[in-house]
């Protein structure tokens, strides 16, 4: 007889949860939407807690309502959210319209009594709409779970185009018009100083509560959340 020892590893399943940000102004990209930004990063991150066997599960805000998903493990479960996230970047083409209140806050009340032990959040938002009314539900959630923002840009948020001449720009989240000149150097130059405050002050604010990413503009993003899901396995 050959005597076999068989050793174990602690299969440790977590909990994943995609906060994905679906309201007007995810709409917006030069060539492609930052929300359509987020849903292929929702997809990305739904496949590493697939592989790590993990649970996932979404909660989608669209505006005037939350969309609940929750969490399972499994491949149908991942196809299921990624068509429900498929669904809400067709209809983000719609004409926008102007939301009465933030539902952010709101979302993350929710998540708060959602979230278990072992659970990590990972919220994808522009967070343009970040206010003080996002601090206290931001860290209730963070005492609840591990919070990870993922925030999605686009490079000419940061920058106007010059040479375009005079523009009517639309707040998506509000519906309020403006008309601003391209053509005017120290109008650019302070947009751009003003955004690059505002950005700063955004992500100091986002960093009190959880880990806080660029996306995609950090190197590889994916690498460090793939180290949040760590795969567990058995053998002999």
């Amino acid at each position: 007889l050959t005597p076999h020892v068989r050793e174990y590893h602690e299969e440790k399943q977590l909990t994943l949860w995609l906060a994905v940000d679906c309201t007007p102004s995810m709409r917006f990209g030069k060539r492609k939407t930052k929300l359509k930004q987020a849903v292929e990063l929702a997809g990305l991150l739904g496949l590493l807690a697939e592989r790590g066997k993990h649970k996932l599960g979404a909660v989608l805000i669209l505006g005037q309502e939350t969309q609940i998903l929750p969490p399972k493990s499994g491949t149908a479960h991942l196809q299921h959210i990624m068509q429900k996230l498929l669904d809400c970047a067709t209809l983000s083409m719609q004409p926008n319209q102007a939301l009465p209140t933030d539902p952010l806050p709101d979302a993350f009340r929710q998540l708060a009594h959602l979230t278990q032990k072992n659970s990590t959040v990972l919220v994808l938002s522009d967070f343009l709409s970040l206010t003080e009314a996002w601090h206290l539900p931001l860290g209730q959630l963070s005492q609840r779970a591990k919070l990870v923002h993922l925030v999605v840009q686009d490079p000419i948020e940061a920058r106007l185009p010059a040479g375009l001449g005079m523009l009517a720009v639309q707040d998506p989240e509000t519906g309020e018009t403006v008309q601003i000149d391209t053509n005017d150097a120290r109008f650019r130059q302070c947009y751009k100083t003003t955004v690059h405050a505002q950005t700063a002050q955004r992500l100091d604010t986002l960093q009190q509560t959880g880990l806080t990413l660029l996306a995609p503009c950090d190197a590889e993003p994916l690498d460090i959340l793939a180290s949040l899901l760590p795969v567990g396995r058995s053998g002999p």
